[in-house]
């Protein structure tokens, strides 16, 4: 990332007047001193000046660590590398001169390291890396303690090394009084991963002015800069490999994370863990360390290709039915602790009157495609259908569902029930068509039933195929279905529009904040937008993701030009801070030094 970025709040942390307030576990705040302590840039250079502080160190990182024989995401695999660990952690004694270093033990992350090392005084630890002998820009953070009880026993994973490159690990420790101790080795990452894909180029958007000699210059078209965090690229089929790829905002691969078939489209963030689907079979949870210990299956559903939180934090997923002919057209939940797997929805028993017009193939009945889901507060949900490009709010979600309404051309529904389940266009607009992603905002949190949707259309005819015109358009809708109570059908307005990018099948939007985040499937390139729709930065692939093999390049008319394919289906961005990296140093003191005289709770 920037060093206005990840890497300059570390070195702000570090500069501030004492740190401010150390964060402690056990007992009250303790606040440190005021001292002066040397930025990262200080140390670059000169960090050696004390030796039994700053020293460079060599370290046998540990590669090849375990062989996924099963497979990566199966409970054997993930039990075999953790008991590995363990015993190397009771059979040796590591320290900060000595740490244990092993590189992507549980293979969930081709650009890191696991660390750990334990010392005699607490420290809040931070790194960097740094390429000595490439241009990329350092990557660093603060680590997030594993252990809750001491900082005494740091266990974290690096992240950010950049492939086929040296990288320069910096780990510094810093104590309650914010003196800086250095350690610092050096490891190269030979891992092999498309080169197409590590180094996005970046480019700020722009806008013409005029001058008052009548003349124009070019300045930003925004006066903000991107939102901290890091952008998450989900592939498609075709792509070079299935794999999610995490970018820092210079557009920088720090991450790369394998799945086992394509298809996932979202990645979900709740305390320790990070969920996402890595097939149609599985979908798993893992910790900060890259250890997978969370293994969702069903065995009558085939996990379809969105999800999120519901109130509780458990999953909410779109679905197949695996004992019927139709797919993609059920919502399950998935309890976060239990892992059991329960079926909330299915859209053939809310409509099933069009289910029944629609023809089945091979077989399968792909009568409404669901691809989209975003919770609504409490118990209600939108879901979209591709094949019908409708909106459709559930309400009474867990007990008796029910159609609350629905947003879209009714035409497709014409001679059925449901076209009076509508919501009536409250203002003069051209309704979506063509319909990639809905997304929820909140509008009044006392009033539930009113509420925006927030959506992205492909400006495509309900013929599907044939293109109107060459863009892509953002909408939001202002909703209500309270009005009328029972049965209503509710009003639809659209408050908010803006033309973008052409997209394909696929494409994205996302509220980051009070950022537009938008994805072209189709032009490879994604572009975060401030509020007022002015385009800061725009990310492109430098060359095509997919080349042309000698049968395309021989039959060019046939083949859609190689820098128009489809690289990713979503892109979305995260913010990873408690997950990855800290906000601020955290120091654990132990307990017994900090909770002197503490009356036990059951005294």
């Amino acid at each position: 990332m920037k060093k206005t970025n990840i890497i300059l709040i570390l070195i702000a942390m570090l500069s501030l007047l004492g740190l401010g307030a150390v964060v402690l576990l056990f007992g009250e705040n303790k606040k440190m001193p005021d001292t002066n302590i040397p930025t990262l840039d200080e140390y670059k250079d000169n960090y050696i000046e004390d030796a039994n502080k700053n020293k460079e160190i060599v370290v046998e990182v540990k590669e090849n660590f375990a062989e996924a024989e099963s497979g990566i995401y199966t409970t054997e695999f993930q039990s075999l590398v953790r008991s590995e660990i363990s015993e190397l952690q009771k059979t040796h004694t590591y320290t900060e001169d000595n740490p244990l270093v092993i590189y992507n033990p549980f293979k969930t992350n081709s650009q890191s390291l696991y660390v750990y090392f334990e010392t005699e005084e607490p420290y809040a630890v931070s790194y960097s890396v740094h390429t000595p002998e490439a241009e990329y820009k350092d990557f660093g953070a603060f680590t997030v303690p594993n252990r809750p009880d001491t900082s005494k026993v740091h266990e974290f994973q690096i992240i950010g090394l950049i492939p086929g490159e040296t990288n320069m690990i910096t780990l510094r420790l810093m104590d309650v009084n914010g003196v800086v101790t250095i350690r610092r080795f050096y490891f190269y990452n030979e891992n092999k991963v498309a080169a197409s894909t590590i180094d996005l180029e970046s480019e700020q958007g722009t806008k013409q002015v005029e001058n008052e000699d009548k003349t124009f210059s070019t300045v930003p078209a925004s006066n903000e800069s991107v939102a901290e965090g890091m952008f998450v690229v989900f592939p498609a089929e075709n792509e070079v490999s299935p794999y999610l790829r995490m970018y820092d905002n210079d557009g920088v691969q720090r991450c790369e994370i394998p799945l086992e078939v394509y298809g996932t489209k979202r990645l979900l963030l709740y305390e320790d863990l990070i969920f996402f689907k890595v097939s149609a079979d599985k979908f798993v949870g893992i910790n900060r360390l890259g250890e997978v210990v969370k293994i969702f299956t069903a065995e009558n559903y085939s996990f379809g290709e969105d999800y999120c939180f519901d109130k509780n934090n458990d999953i909410l997923m779109l679905a197949s039915d695996k004992r019927q002919a139709s797919i993609d057209d059920c919502v399950i939940l998935l309890d976060r602790e239990t892992m059991e797997v329960t079926e909330l929805v299915d859209l053939g028993d809310l409509l099933p009157e069009y289910k029944v017009k629609c023809e089945k193939k091979d077989g399968v009945q792909d009568w409404i495609s669901l691809n989209c889901i975003s919770l609504v507060e409490g118990n209600r949900l939108l879901v979209s259908g591709d094949k019908t490009d409708t909106i459709i709010k559930i309400r009474r979600l867990y007990n008796d569902p029910r159609i609350a309404f629905m947003v879209g051309d009714s035409e497709e529904f014409k001679g059925t029930p449901y076209t009076t389940m509508f919501a009536q266009e409250d203002n003069d607009f051209e309704m979506h068509h063509g319909l990639n992603m809905i997304e929820y905002q909140p509008y009044d949190l006392i009033r539930e039933t009113r509420h925006y949707i927030c959506l992205l259309h492909n400006n495509e005819d309900f013929d599907y195929e044939k293109r109107q015109e060459h863009y892509a358009v953002y909408y939001r809708y202002l909703v209500d279905d309270a009005e009328g109570g029972e049965g209503a059908q509710g009003s639809v307005r659209l408050v908010d529009s803006f033309v973008l990018p052409e997209v394909g099948d696929n494409g994205s939007i996302q509220w980051y904040g009070d950022h537009l985040l938008f994805a072209s499937d189709k032009k490879a390139e994604f572009y975060e937008y401030d509020s007022e729709f002015q385009l800061i930065t725009q990310y492109t692939y430098k060359e095509p993701v997919v080349e042309k093999t000698e049968e395309e390049k021989e039959h060019e008319e046939d083949f859609p030009p190689a820098d128009a394919t489809v690289a990713f289906l979503r892109v979305s961005k995260q913010n990873f801070t408690g997950y990855y990296y800290s906000a601020e140093p955290v120091i654990i003191l132990p307990a017994e030094t900090e909770i002197e005289g503490a009356e036990s709770e059951n005294e």
